[in-house]
């Protein structure tokens, strides 16, 4: 970590966390989100000091906030209090805790009593600070101002869903802080809904690692099309870390479809998409929280031609949940449109209906889940 470097073989060099320019926009957007009771996203690049950041931020909220009650968990347990460790959450809070002075620490503090494995209190200020590992236990014995999800896109699928459940009434503020893995976990979602605060950490925003850094950028059929930032920095931690194009989308570029060990290799997916076929339509962008097209058409019907509609309700909700429908011309199976938008049952059955009877009514086949 920035703020905790290794000096010789088994010693530390502390420094004080200075914050950069970046971190004190997100610590602002960490405090608008605790007054407004709101959730917070944060998808980040990897090592930039949100997880001490957000740390921190809670501290201070515990000495000085009667009465203020924070929940902090990770990907396990170890992760968040594991005596004898430095990297965990409530290591950081001892740490900074630790070296505050006197006049700062609650009066009646007292370390074997007050400081235990995964709960620290402030009986001044009738406020505390616990810990938990990720199930779906997490929240349901109280009620919390805040809840410190650090790592959550490494939480497994099924444990997301658990936290998301049994913390949606009992925390006012919930703070996803994560780098990407993936598109197709509660993480995306949460980073592409309209109604949560984002407030993202890309490695370009840091002095030292985004200095002299440019973006990629190519003209294709008269638009500019913008690719990845770059630096010197960034081009030696590529030749350094000898990775695949996924980990690096993951670990420095915040690309949710290009990490998480995707099938195909992000230059693959780039290059498909930059030579893919066009749309000669394109509409319902309302459908989609990040603004694109959700009804793709490649080729308007033919009247001697069958086609199929096929569809998938992904969970069958409209909130968090993209639908997927795609038209087929037979007997080849070649794709002749598509959609993909956040909306339910009843709707995506408008669209199937609607797509089935403009390709001469289609034969329709739609996932039973």
């Amino acid at each position: 970590d920035d703020n905790v470097n290794a000096g010789k073989k088994g010693e530390f060099k502390e420094v004080p966390f200075i914050p950069f320019v970046y971190q004190l926009n997100i610590a602002k957007d960490m405090l608008t989100a605790l007054e407004q009771s709101r959730d917070l996203v944060c998808a980040k690049s990897r090592d930039l000091g949100l997880t001490w950041l957000s740390v921190l931020i809670i501290q201070h909220q515990w000495l000085f906030k009667p009465g203020f009650t924070a929940i902090m968990t990770s990907r396990k347990e170890k992760l968040v209090d594991y005596r004898g460790s430095r990297n965990t959450l409530f290591a950081k809070l001892r740490i900074n805790f630790d070296r505050q002075p006197k006049f700062l620490k609650p009066v009646n503090f007292i370390k074997k009593e007050h400081d235990k494995v995964l709960f620290m209190e402030n009986p001044d200020m009738g406020s505390s600070i616990e810990g938990v590992s990720t199930t779906g236990e997490v929240a349901r014995s109280g009620r919390y101002n805040v809840a410190l999800l650090d790592e959550h896109a490494s939480i497994p699928g099924q444990q997301q869903e658990m936290i998301e459940a049994s913390t949606s009434d009992a925390v006012a503020s919930r703070w996803y802080i994560s780098t990407p893995r993936g598109d197709q976990n509660t993480f995306h979602q949460k980073a592409h809904s309209p109604t949560i605060l984002r407030s993202d950490a890309h490695w370009s925003e840091h002095p030292y690692k985004g200095y002299l850094a440019w973006q990629e950028i190519k003209y294709k059929d008269g638009s500019l099309v913008r690719g990845r930032i770059r630096s010197p920095w960034y081009d030696h931690e590529i030749k350094k870390r000898d990775q695949p194009d996924w980990m690096i989308a993951q670990e420095l570029d915040i690309s949710f479809q290009g990490s998480g060990g995707t099938i195909l290799a992000l230059n693959v997916l780039r290059m498909w998409r930059e030579g893919g076929r066009q749309p000669v339509l394109a509409a319902l962008y309302e459908h989609r929280n990040d603004k694109q097209p959700a009804l793709l058409i490649f080729e308007e019907p033919r009247s001697d031609t069958q086609y199929m509609v096929t569809g998938d309700p992904s969970h069958g909700t409209a909130r968090g949940s993209f639908c997927a429908i795609h038209v087929f011309k037979l007997p080849s199976f070649e794709q002749v449109a598509e959609y993909e938008g956040e909306i339910g049952l009843d709707r995506m059955g408008s669209v199937v209906y609607w797509l089935a009877r403009r390709y001469n009514w289609a034969y329709i086949a739609i996932e039973a889940n």
